[in-house]
Order: structure tokens, then C-alpha cells, then sequence
């Protein structure tokens, strides 16, 4: 299965090394950021750099945990609370 998945990796790889964004670029869907608000390099205060990159609606949500907050906060009942209306959304 290995063998089968390595090619694709890296293909992924040296497509993502070679992506280069074009300036100021945007996208017309809806951003959500869900963040851990004890995330040192990817917290709240990072959060919002990602609004000027969609022309649709921007929501943020933090959560208490870290980097890996759906994990490190299991029974975090807002969290669940917001993943289970995200899902139930109509964007058509």
C-alpha cells in the first residue's frame, strides 16, 4: 500500500513547494477558523490574517486547548455544539 501511496505524496509535495500565490488573491466561499486559544504559533491573534483572503463571510471561533484543541479537549461541548450546526448549513 506503501508503494502505492508514495507517488502520489510526492507529487503533492513538489506541488506545493512550486505553488506561489498570486497577490492579493481571494476566494468567493465562506472561511471559518477554528483555533486553539492556547496555540502559540497558530492562536487567535493569527486568526484574523485569513479574512482579506475570502469575498464571502468570515467567522472565527477559539477553543480552549492548544493546537491540537479537538483532541486535547474531548468533551468540549462548544466545540460540539458549533461542528454539529457547521454541518447542518446550507451554502447552495
Amino acid at each position: 500500500m506503501l508503494r502505492q501511496a508514495l507517488p502520489a505524496l510526492r507529487d503533492d509535495y513538489r506541488a506545493l513547494a512550486a505553488y506561489r500565490p498570486s497577490p492579493g488573491a481571494r476566494v468567493g466561499v465562506p472561511l471559518t477558523v477554528l483555533v486553539g486559544r492556547g496555540d502559540p504559533k497558530a492562536g487567535p491573534e493569527h486568526a484574523m490574517d485569513w479574512q482579506p483572503h475570502t469575498d464571502a463571510n468570515f467567522e472565527f471561533r477559539a477553543f480552549p486547548g492548544g493546537h491540537f484543541f479537538p483532541f486535547q479537549e474531548p468533551g468540549n461541548v462548544a466545540l460540539h455544539q458549533f461542528l454539529h450546526t457547521f454541518t447542518r448549513r446550507d451554502f447552495i
